[in-house]
């Protein structure tokens, strides 16, 4: 068996710690920062990253990135999410799980929920445009709402062999969006750079598969098992509150 040597492992593990302070920084701060810039259109958009001004460092990545903040941001528990609108583990996460999180942590003012895009590609051709247009309804104040609906009638988009922006319209108007200004705002480039400094944002965590959910930056063990989880986030709450 090879062993790693204890100076490279030493500073490996310096460099995590580093990384995790930097996960606590994003989940404090990350819903007040604002990344706007335009690129790409539809599908497409997933191979235009290329074509983005680099990331030089960290910093510059966590002042792109945005979360969409869910909760009081000065809770004591940050519980950053990334996720994939195609993923169907995704889907029981925010059907399931993260009703109760809102229920026992975030209504209570214990925990802040903090979404983050991760659309994995390949096989999953429709989740950018799924993340963009969850986008979108933000810009209308209605994401969670807009979120909901995509992960409740995933089946019935995810599937499809064209496009589903004619779904998506639809399920604009179905939680009271301008139909005309979401519609404007899908077909155009809109929120595609902001999707893909989330994506990097997740890679550069280590987010490898979804969803992954860090609670004041570590990584969740079992965030699909209610019970383990429940107790990995009351953990994290201090004491007396």
């Amino acid at each position: 068996m090879v062993t790693e040597p204890r100076q490279s492992r030493a500073k490996k593990n310096s460099g995590m710690k580093a990384f995790y302070v930097l996960l606590a920084a994003v989940a404090v701060i990350g819903a007040g920062l604002m990344a706007m810039s335009m690129m790409n259109k539809q599908e497409a958009a997933t191979a235009a990253s290329a074509q983005m001004a680099p990331v030089q460092n960290s910093a510059d990545l966590l002042a792109k990135a945005k979360g969409v903040t869910r909760g009081n941001s000065n809770a004591p528990v940050k519980i950053m999410v990334f996720s994939d609108y195609m993923c169907p583990w995704c889907a029981v996460y925010a059907t399931t799980i993260a009703n109760q999180v809102r229920t026992a942590f975030i209504d209570t003012g214990k925990a802040v929920e903090i979404y983050y895009d991760f659309p994995l590609g390949g096989s999953h051709v429709h989740s950018f445009l799924a993340a963009r247009a969850g986008r979108c309804a933000e810009g209308q104040n209605k994401f969670w709402e807009y979120h909901d609906v995509l992960f409740n009638k995933q089946r019935d988009w995810s599937f499809s062999t064209t496009t589903p922006t004619k779904l998506f319209i639809d399920y604009a108007a179905d939680v009271g969006l301008d139909k005309k200004a979401f519609t404007t705002c899908l077909q155009s480039d809109q929120f595609a750079d902001l999707v893909e400094w989330n994506r990097q944002l997740g890679v550069e965590a280590g987010v490898n598969s979804t969803p992954t959910v860090f609670i004041n930056g570590r990584a969740s063990a079992a965030p699909l098992d209610w019970d383990k989880f429940k107790a990995e986030i009351e953990a994290a709450i201090p004491a007396g509150r």
